[in-house]
């Protein structure tokens, strides 16, 4: 029996490659550390050298890391952070309980705030099928460790010679 071709479907807007991008020696240039396919889409966060170089000093294990990475991915100046914990836990793949734990064993070290929200805010809206266990988080206390961090790490480091004039 012979098999019908199918005809290919219509293209979905914007889609991704299936493959790379052939490679081309330009590549190697620069400071992109992410996909291509990522950073074109703006879909990636950068995270300062400080984190990754000088991770003891954060005194923090990686699945602090990992909370706060996730968290600091919708980190913008005007809005507060606030997410389930149910939310947290399937982003960072664990039970609500373990991500929950994290946060509060953040919380006594001192690098993130947390305000459960026991009720809706006074500037929120009321809406059908609201849900009071959103919590804020405050990730200011984490950013200025990392800031001090970061500035020792720059003390430490040798400063650069100025390029010779020619």
């Amino acid at each position: 029996m012979r098999r019908k071709r199918s005809t290919p479907s219509a293209p979905t807007a914007d889609p991704l490659p299936d493959s790379p991008p052939p490679y081309s020696p330009w590549d190697d240039k620069g400071t992109e550390r992410w996909p291509r396919v990522c950073v074109d889409r703006g879909e990636w966060l950068p995270l300062p050298k400080a984190v990754t170089k000088r991770f003891p000093r954060l005194g923090i294990e990686p699945q602090h890391l990992l909370l706060l990475l996730v968290l600091q991915t919708d980190r913008y100046r005007n809005l507060r952070v606030r997410y389930y914990w149910e939310e947290l836990a399937a982003l960072c793949g664990c039970t609500r309980n373990t991500v929950r734990r994290w946060g509060y064993e953040l919380r006594e070290r001192g690098l993130l705030h947390i305000t459960p929200v026991p009720r809706r805010l006074a500037d929120e809206e009321r809406r059908i099928g609201y849900r009071n266990a959103r919590s804020i988080f405050d990730l200011k206390p984490f950013e200025t460790k990392v800031e001090a961090i970061h500035r020792e790490w720059m003390k430490e480091r040798k400063p650069r010679k100025a390029p010779a004039e020619r």
